[in-house]
């Protein structure tokens, strides 16, 4: 490994995480209900770069991969699992609000701990001709599909934000939300890459890491661009959830009322039927 670069590189990544994660969670923020999405959603982003960088930070002062290469590829994969779940979770609190609950987060947190469970278990207790040739390849498969299908979930819920936007504007309003897609996708290669490129060889690890450097940059310069335009495409999605729900309580009611209509005529014919029968017996 080059060995000086390699720590460059780490200091660079770890200096940019600590400013862009300073400012996600301290930025001043216009202080509108409206906000609220957006300032959650931010918060998140700067727990994920937090975790990010407490990982950075393990690798240039303890340099776990020169002397224990296994035990640094286990911590990345678990890094990784936390850091995945925030960056799906902050940018779905911009695309849906009702999406990330008290409940789906801590059923996800919960994952979480189950999976570094997981691997401290293996860590301990598996033979170490396993933990250093199949462990780790099963345990990267399984973060592997983890971040594809939070991946997913973004991704099916952007396409339904566009069309909302498109309907609610008559220009095309979904480019604001635009960098999302593109944030997401490169968010796939980096997350999905990070669990693959963990094996790669100790000399060529610094380039990934140099790589990871406009990822940061570009989600950074995103999030500060979209603060502009946000209250427009925040208005247009709350209006357009807060007319489904409308909708959903008139087909509600709707309903409710029909029942009730034929309820009261069941009971109504009952009656009717009873009255006849007692005039019959009367004859």
């Amino acid at each position: 490994m080059e060995l000086e670069i390699y720590h460059y590189s780490l200091c660079v990544s770890l200096t940019l995480l600590l400013f862009f994660s300073f400012r996600f969670l301290f930025g001043k923020l216009p202080d509108k209900q409206i906000f609220r999405q957006y300032r959650i959603s931010r918060m998140l982003m700067g727990i994920a770069l937090l975790d990010l960088a407490a990982n950075y930070s393990v690798h240039l002062f303890l340099t776990p991969r020169l002397a224990a290469p296994i035990n640094a590829i286990l911590m990345n994969l678990c890094t990784y699992w936390l850091a995945v779940w925030l960056f799906g979770s902050a940018l779905m609190m911009l695309l849906d609000k009702r999406y990330v609950t008290r409940k789906r987060f801590i059923r996800h947190i919960a994952g979480w701990m189950a999976y570094c469970i997981v691997v401290l278990i293996l860590w301990c207790y598996v033979p170490s001709s396993l933990l250093y040739s199949i462990v780790p390849i099963l345990l990267a498969a399984a973060f592997c599909v983890y971040a594809v299908g939070v991946a997913h979930k973004v991704f099916a819920t952007f396409r339904k934000a566009t069309c909302k936007l498109d309907n609610y504007y008559s220009d095309d309003a979904a480019v604001y939300i635009r960098w999302m897609s593109v944030f997401t996708y490169w968010a796939i290669v980096f997350g999905v890459g990070q669990g693959i490129f963990t094996f790669v060889p100790d000399r060529y690890v610094y380039l990934w890491i140099i790589s990871a450097i406009p990822f940061y940059i570009y989600l950074y310069v995103s999030y500060a661009n979209y603060l502009l335009m946000y209250e427009h495409v925040a208005d247009a999605i709350n209006t357009y959830e807060d007319k489904e729900e409308y909708d959903i309580e008139n087909v509600v009611e709707n309903r409710d009322r029909d029942n009730g209509q034929t309820i009261s005529s069941t009971t109504r014919i009952s009656k009717q039927q009873e009255e006849m029968l007692k005039s019959n017996i009367q004859k």
